[in-house]
């Protein structure tokens, strides 16, 4: 949908979400929204109008801001018409993933042996979204090799971009996170610290390794 106004485009927005009454919206990857005015069109909609929201995406960015975490503190103040629910999807366990593949293969009436089911089932260690590109994938037509090859190129794309968006202390404990196997918080934040060759402060660190 595109919307043209001769005002402001928050004002226009506003202006067309009074118009839709008891109407559901979902945003999808809102974590990649950074429109500055984006939060001060929600708060009007949320708290003047019957609109509800459906926000999904990771939950670094937009959707700390959203839930008043982090920096987003100071525009959590403006959601306060309506309460905010939070579902955190959890990657499957082992199990969860077999039965997962297994019902969208029934489903979907796709050929896939139960040698490729474990296989999918190790390699995407329960991260759901992962396993649904797969699955597309799947759908589409694809062997399992190929699927998971082009599962991979999307992964690593995603990936990188998720990364490039953290701040630079964010992405040292990422990297140090990486090559301990047992993480102690002085530890990891001692490895941090010669990956950034300076201090960090408790409190900085603290809040960036959430």
């Amino acid at each position: 949908m595109k919307i043209e106004g001769e005002k402001s485009p928050s004002q226009a927005l506003q202006k067309a979400l009074s118009k839709l009454g008891n109407t559901i919206i979902g945003i999808d990857e809102v974590q990649n929204i950074i429109t500055p005015w984006f939060i001060r069109v929600l708060s009007v909609a949320y708290n003047t109008t019957d609109i509800r929201f459906v926000f999904t995406g990771s939950m670094i960015g937009m959707s700390k801001i959203i839930t008043g975490e982090g920096i987003g503190e100071k525009f959590s103040y403006q959601f306060k018409g309506r309460p905010i629910i939070e579902i955190e999807i959890k990657p499957f366990t082992f199990e969860e993933i077999v039965n997962f593949l297994k019902y969208w293969k029934d489903t979907c009436n796709i050929n896939m042996s139960e040698e490729e089911i474990i296989d999918a089932s190790n390699t995407y260690r329960g991260i759901i979204g992962w396993l649904t590109y797969y699955g597309n994938l799947r759908s589409l037509g694809y062997t399992h090799r190929r699927a998971q090859d082009e599962v991979t190129k999307i992964v690593r794309t995603i990936i990188l971009s998720e990364f490039s968006s953290l701040s630079e202390i964010q992405q040292v404990i990422i990297k140090a996170l990486s090559i301990m196997k047992q993480a102690r918080w002085r530890d990891l934040k001692k490895v941090s610290e010669g990956f950034l060759r300076r201090d960090i402060k408790d409190w900085t660190f603290n809040h960036a390794l959430k």
